[in-house]
């Protein structure tokens, strides 16, 4: 009862009972010819269990015929459950064991049957009209074709009936005792003619059935050959009988019944009778019968009431006008039993564990009773119906009387079961239930079930877990596995836990592995998958590099979270138990499945829907099979915190428009440059209905202007880039809804979104976006420029931030995903394709594939929050003047309250300054440095890849000179409307160019052990001073006024540590790192 409850077994008894009608076989109208069927053509019958080929002839298998070996088919008269059955196109019946019809593609083709265990009564039934036909002859021949060792007795019958319902009457005449020989032996041929009884003359539908049964022992396979079937045309055609009922279909003890029949002839029919008795075959009780509408007659008296249980027998006898005479063929009816009086009492149900439930009662007046159970609900539970028992199966059982209890078993841990119990007396088609008043009803809720891992193995070993019902106390396992959607299962610190290939029923509600425990396959070849119904805590490791775990999602909701590593090989949904499961990945995945057609994440389910969600921040790698979202939504969230991002390896099926969705969240009263991450967008995707207002612009290479957008309908095209203004104080999500970009994306003057040249500098710059759901690496891939400069330029809020021969303000070169950035054009014949494989995830470790980092220092502006940045680079490639991929010219900043630092060579400004290799004559770089907000400014150099150049900066407003490679923080004053040629960088500067600098800022400070020392020269000396002291993090430790002196000694409370100290006088001030013992 773990799954399939009373309402599947009943779905499954319909199935099986109304399957035969789909195949409308054909009746073959015999007056028009012979009927004849030999094998020797084997396209007849191609395919298992379909007899389309085959006209007016279909095979069934012999379900529940009989239960019994060793029966004479004669004797067996009923359908059994209807299963069509052939196999097809076998080659070899010594070595083929499968029991029911087969065919056998031999020298002499044939079709054969053999019982089985399953295989109860294998038959062949052929279909005939013998409408005006009669003395019907029947001939064919038995065939042994087993040369096996077998030797079983294998009897064959033939049988009849007139319609589509009732018995079959068989035909003593045609019976073979034993139709093989052997052992090893396969040559005995037995031929079979007979005529039929007058009865099977003139029927619309005759249906003719060659029956074995299942012998004792190994049955032989015996072949129904050269079937050949002919009668008289003509003459006298005896009444048609049909449509025969009896009402009611289900009578009591205490009832009457009536019966009725369709006679037709082709001239009168003179009279109709009905035989009737206790005993087949023996009928002698007569009633007569007479039309009632139509064609119909109906019996002039009722058979009486009989005793309950009885098995009441009869057939109709129509007589013509010439005399003809047709009798129908043997039809029954068993009084139902009497119904029980009362429904039991004391009804209980009581888990006694996380798999078994025991349900009790007190007896009522009946003979058995019918336990029925559900875990979906009391309604989901079908009530038995008159006349037809129901076998023990999946959540039903028949208890005798005196029992008083039942206990259910293998059920599922922590989930609520319903039950019913029927009382019922008789037994096959006299059972007679109980099912008026008020049935017994009771439910039980299993009791939980948890596991842990007690050692590293494997999934399914009892010895890898421990138990326990309150996830408290806990106990070897000697019994169960995880296989369970309602159990949490841990695995514990330390423990390997190995899922084995082909294993697919390893199951848990919530899922964990801890830090230090693995879950995995072990293997790179093979497959496995385990089921999560809950959610998946995972700060271990699951899966490996190569590792071909799989795991299937099928719970409401799922989230995916955790500190570990998640390396499997699928990812996807397979069941209808939810109709929606929703999947948030809140942890890095990569999903390394190899297949070539199959997906690496998919919904396997028609019908329902997997809703993927990848949550802010977290990465989604497929780096080889592909994606199929039929049946799916993915959502790629994104935040304050970051963004999610996937990288596919260039094939996602079933995307329809609509059930994509990626966010890019905006921070408001700041302009950003964007770029859709989808395909087919528009402005309306970023209206927000006027709360909070939203401005954009698109940039004018033509002019270098910002130029509004004010219709919602205009096209967002991929690989366009725009600027976004958000209402201050307004923070949004945009979420654009269509295709992703899944190949790579060209751009010329001539594509949608166009590149522009209007001429060269100040013109030619283009703002195009990254149109992949992940970030791009400037550097990696196989990017492709044509008459575009090998520089990019990205908006960061407050300035440009560059990129250009792997050095640059830009971090490691990588264009963020959603984001708008600018190239620069040279021609008219300009373009640029942005490549897949250019595609990384922002965290990862870049490797830069052929572009190394190359000498290179940084000089950062710093204002509040607002900074720009100088990068100096020194290159072999490099000139002193533009090179295109190692300089970056300077886009000033339109927020003019951001500082803005720059390179000034041969007039043009440069972000990214590339020179030539210093010699030992070391070099200067005239820096310029344009003031946003007055006040106090801040450079920070950083020469981590310039590890052994001295680099000075001299100060021209103050006069100051700093050594960088020692203090490379300079705090400094600036006012708006200062001059910007400020200053001066000496790369390996000669002792005779630093003998002519001098020290100009008339202070020198140091410190001993705790106290700073500050000296004055003259004029400074004579003049009062203001010195701050500040914290490496910029905080004020100090602040005071000294008086005129020539030396000034300051004790500090702090130890061990960095401090800032800056000296302003009447004339300069020096700004210097010392440390404090």
């Amino acid at each position: 009862m773990k799954q399939k409850l009373l309402t599947t077994l009943m779905l499954a008894v319909m199935l099986v009972f109304f399957g035969k009608g789909v195949w409308g076989q054909t009746y073959h109208n015999l007056a028009g010819g012979s009927f004849s069927q030999n094998w020797t053509n084997t396209g007849l019958i191609t395919t298992n269990d379909d007899w389309t080929g085959v006209p007016s002839i279909i095979g069934y298998r012999g379900d529940n015929i009989t239960t019994v070996t060793g029966v004479d088919p004669q004797t067996l008269l009923g359908e059994g459950t209807i299963t069509i059955d052939v196999n097809a196109n076998q080659l070899n019946p010594n070595t083929y064991t499968s029991g029911g019809v087969t065919e056998f593609e031999i020298t002499d083709p044939v079709v054969a049957f053999q019982g089985s265990g399953t295989a109860d009564a294998p038959n062949i039934i052929i279909y005939l009209n013998t409408t005006t036909v009669t003395a019907i002859q029947v001939g064919y021949n038995l065939r042994d074709i087993d040369g096996s060792a077998d030797n079983a007795i294998q009897p064959v019958a033939l049988q009849y009936r007139i319609g589509t319902t009732g018995n079959f009457v068989n035909i003593p005449d045609a019976f073979v005792a034993d139709a093989s020989s052997g052992p090893s032996l396969a040559t005995l041929v037995t031929p079979v003619s007979v005529t039929l009884p007058t009865a099977a003359e003139n029927q619309s539908q005759l249906q003719l059935r060659v029956i074995t049964s299942n012998a004792v022992g190994n049955d032989e396979w015996i072949g129904i050959d050269d079937i050949v079937i002919s009668g008289t045309v003509g003459g006298n055609p005896l009444p048609s009988i049909t449509n025969i009922t009896h009402t009611p279909d289900l009578p009591l003890s205490s009832q009457t019944v009536s019966v009725s029949a369709d006679v037709t002839d082709d001239g009168t029919v003179t009279g109709v009778e009905l035989h009737w008795g206790t005993v087949s075959g023996s009928l002698s009780t007569t009633i007569a019968m007479s039309v009632s509408s139509g064609d119909t007659y109906t019996t002039n008296t009722d058979i009486p009431a009989q005793a309950a249980e009885t098995t009441i027998y009869y057939e109709i006898q129509a007589t013509d006008d010439n005399s003809g005479v047709s009798t129908s063929s043997e039809q029954s009816y068993q009084v139902l039993a009497n119904e029980p009086i009362n429904h039991v009492t004391g009804f209980t149900a009581t888990a006694n564990s996380g798999t078994t439930i025991t349900v009790s009662w007190i007896d009522s007046d009946a003979d058995s009773y019918l336990v029925t159970g559900s875990f979906i609900s009391y309604d989901d539970i079908v009530a038995p119906v008159d006349g037809v028992a129901i076998a023990d199966g999946a959540g039903v059982q028949n208890v005798a009387s005196g029992t008083q209890t039942f206990q259910y078993t293998g059920l599922t841990p922590f989930t609520t079961y319903y039950f019913k119990v029927y009382p019922y007396n008789g037994s096959g088609a006299a059972v007679n239930y109980k099912t008026d008043g008020i049935v017994p009803q009771q439910t039980a809720t299993t009791l939980p079930l948890y596991f842990r891992s007690v050692a590293s193995g494997n999934w399914n070993a009892f010895a890898t877990w421990e138990i326990s019902s309150d996830n408290s106390s806990w106990s070897a396992s000697t019994s169960e596995i995880p296989t369970y959607v309602n159990s949490d299962v841990t695995i514990q610190t330390g423990h390997l836990v190995t899922v084995p290939l082909s294993y697919y029923n390893g199951a848990a509600k919530n899922l964990t592995v801890e830090t230090g425990a693995t879950l995995y396959a072990n293997s790179s070849t093979g497959a496995c998958f385990v089921y999560v119904y809950g959610d998946f805590l995972n700060d271990g490791t699951v899966g490996g590099p190569t590792d071909v775990i799989g795991f299937d999602i099928e719970g409401t909701s799922c989230l995916l979270s955790g500190s570990g590593s998640f390396i499997a090989a699928r990812i996807a949904k397979f069941t209808t138990l939810n109709t929606t499961t929703h999947f948030t990945i809140d942890q890095n995945v990569t999903l390394i499945y190899t297949s070539t057609t199959s997906p690496a994440l998919r919904n396997g389910t028609t019908g329902t829907s997997f809703d993927i969600v990848l949550a802010a921040g977290r990465q989604l790698t497929v780096p080889n099979a592909k994606i199929d979202l039929t049946g799916c939504t993915l959502t790629l969230k994104s935040d304050a915190t970051g963004t999610a991002s996937l990288i596919d390896n260039g094939t996602i099926n079933g995307m329809n428009g609509t059930n994509v969705a990626v966010e890019r969240y905006i921070t408001g009263g700041v302009w950003h440059d964007l770029s859709a991450s989808t395909q087919n967008q528009t402005v309306n995707n970023l209206y927000f209905n006027g709360t909070p207002d939203v401005w954009l612009n698109s940039y004018d290479e033509t002019d270098n202007t910002h130029d509004p957008i004010t219709s919602l309908s205009t096209p967002l095209p991929s690989g366009a880039g725009f600027e976004i203004w958000v209402q201050s104080g307004n923070n949004v999500t945009v979420s654009f809804d269509g295709a992703l970009q899944t190949t790579d994306l060209t751009l010329t003057t001539a594509t949608t979104p166009p590149l522009s040249f209007s001429g060269a500098e100040p013109l030619g710059y283009n703002l195009i976006g990254n149109p992949f759901a992940s970030p791009l690496d400037w550097d990696l891939g196989t990017w492709a420029l044509t008459d575009i400069t090998n520089t990019i330029w990205v908006w960061d809020g407050a300035t440009y931030k560059d990129w250009a021969g792997g050095a640059g303000s830009l971090t490691n070169g990588i264009i963020p995903m959603g984001q708008g950035f600018f190239v620069q054009a040279t021609s008219p014949s300009a373009s640029i394709t942005i490549p897949l494989d250019a595609r990384v995830h922002s965290s990862q470790a870049y490797y830069k594939g052929t572009t190394s980092v190359p000498e290179h220092m940084w000089l950062k502006a710093i204002k509040g929050e607002k900074s720009d940045q100088l990068t100096i680079v020194f290159a072999d490639d490099a000139t002193e003047g533009y090179d295109n991929g190692r300089d970056a010219r300077k886009i000033m900043s339109f927020n003019g309250n951001a500082p803005q630092i720059y390179a000034l060579e041969q007039n043009e400004k440069f972000g990214i300054d590339g020179l030539p290799i210093l010699t030992e004559a070391g070099r200067t770089v005239n820096v310029m440095f344009k003031v946003g907000d007055s006040g106090e400014q801040q450079l920070m150099a950083n020469m981590e890849f310039l590890p052994d150049v001295n680099v000075l900066l001299e100060d021209l407003k103050t006069g100051a000179l700093q050594d960088l490679n020692e203090n490379p923080v300079y705090l400094f004053e600036g006012q708006e409307g200062d001059d910007p040629n400020r200053f001066i960088l000496y790369f390996n500067p000669t002792a005779t160019t630093i003998n002519n600098l001098g020290d100009k800022s008339g202070f020198h400070v140091y410190a001993f052990e705790n106290e700073i020392i500050i000296r004055s020269e003259d004029p400074e000396a004579n003049t009062s001073k203001t010195i701050w002291v500040y914290d490496v993090y910029g905080r004020i430790i100090l602040n005071t006024v000294l008086a005129p002196s020539t030396i000034t000694k300051i004790p500090l409370d702090v130890k061990n540590t960095t401090v800032i100290v800056k000296v302003a006088g009447s004339c300069s001030v020096v700004t210097s790192k010392v440390f404090i013992n």
